[in-house]
C-alpha cells in the first residue's frame, strides 16, 4: 500500500511537471529564420535591404547574360558560337530566331526580376513611414532597384503588371498603361535620387549612389526620347567630379572600382560564382 502511494505521488509529480513546462518545451526558438520582431528597427531594415542583392546578382550572373543577348536574339545580329547547341536549347532556339513567351530564357527574365521587385516591396512597404535617416536610405535603395527592375522589364516586354505588394492578386493583375509604366519608374528613380548619398565607402561597393540613379535616369529618358532630360542627368554625372575616363580602355575591365565605374554588381571572384562574359551596368 505504501509503495503504491509512492508510485501515485511520483506519477502526479511527473504529470504536473510536464504540464507546467509543456508550453516552454513546445515553443521552439528560431535561430535560422527571421521573426517579425527582428524587423522593427534599423537592423531589420538593413537585413531586408541586403536581401535585395541576392536577387540583383541575377543581372550579372548566369541568367544575366539574357539581358545583353535578348535585345538582339531575334535578329540576324546574334549567333551562339560556342558549339554544342542543339535546336531545342536556349542558345539553339535563339540561333533559329524563334524565341517566344514560352522560352526558358524569357521566363527566367520575367520571374527573376519580379523576385527583385518583391524584395524591394518588402522594404518600401515596411519602412517608408520611418523618420530615421538611415532607414530612409535603405528605402531609397529599394526604390532604385525596383525602378531599375521595372525599367528593364519595360525595355524588354513593354508594359507589365506593376506589383507593389498591396494588390489583390486573386484574379491576376492587368498590365499597366504606357503612361503608368513610365510614371512609376520615374517616381521610383526620383525617390532614390533625392535620398541616396553622393559616395559610398569601399565596404559598400555595389550599392547605388545618387549618381548611379542619375546615370540610370539618363538612360531611361534617352530610351523614351526625352532628350533634354536625358542630357540633364547625364551631364550631372559628368560634372559631379567623382568619375573620369580611364586612360587605358582595357583597364576598365581589369581594375575594380576604377574611375569609370558608376555602379558595379559584386560577385565572388571564383569560377561559376560570377559572370565572366558580359558587363551589364
Amino acid at each position: 500500500m505504501f509503495r503504491n502511494t509512492i508510485k501515485i505521488a511520483l506519477g502526479l509529480l511527473v504529470a504536473t511537471s510536464f504540464t507546467a513546462c509543456s508550453n516552454s518545451i513546445l515553443e521552439e526558438k528560431l535561430y535560422s529564420q527571421v521573426g517579425q520582431e527582428n524587423l522593427a528597427d534599423k537592423s531589420g531594415a538593413a537585413l531586408l535591404t541586403n536581401g535585395i542583392y541576392k536577387y540583383v546578382r541575377y543581372f550579372s550572373y548566369y541568367g544575366g547574360n539574357n539581358w545583353a543577348m535578348t535585345t538582339s536574339a531575334n535578329t540576324d545580329e546574334f549567333y551562339c558560337s560556342w558549339g554544342g547547341v542543339d535546336a531545342t536549347s536556349w542558345g539553339g532556339e535563339q540561333n533559329f530566331l524563334n524565341m517566344d513567351a514560352g522560352h526558358s530564357m524569357t521566363e527566367t527574365n520575367w520571374d527573376n526580376v519580379y523576385e527583385i521587385i518583391a524584395q524591394c516591396n518588402e522594404v518600401i512597404n515596411d519602412y517608408s513611414s520611418s523618420d530615421d535617416a538611415t532607414i530612409q536610405e535603405y528605402v531609397a535603395e529599394a526604390h532604385f532597384w525596383r525602378g531599375f527592375s521595372y525599367d528593364r522589364l519595360y525595355r524588354l516586354f513593354g508594359t507589365v503588371p506593376l506589383v507593389t505588394g498591396n494588390e489583390d492578386t486573386s484574379n491576376g493583375i492587368a498590365r499597366a498603361t504606357d503612361d503608368e509604366m513610365k510614371s512609376f519608374i520615374e517616381a521610383d528613380y526620383k525617390a532614390a535620387y533625392d535620398v541616396l548619398p553622393d559616395t559610398r565607402s569601399t565596404s559598400e561597393d555595389g550599392r547605388p549612389t545618387k549618381w548611379s540613379v542619375a546615370a540610370a535616369m539618363a538612360r531611361f529618358y534617352l530610351n523614351n526620347k526625352d532628350w533634354a532630360t536625358a542630357v540633364q542627368y547625364a551631364k550631372s554625372v559628368i560634372d559631379c567630379g567623382h568619375y573620369s575616363l580611364m586612360a587605358d580602355y582595357q583597364s576598365i575591365f581589369s581594375e575594380d572600382n576604377n574611375s569609370e565605374t558608376i555602379l558595379a554588381i559584386d560577385n565572388i571572384n571564383e569560377s561559376q560564382l560570377g559572370n565572366k562574359y558580359v558587363a551589364l551596368v
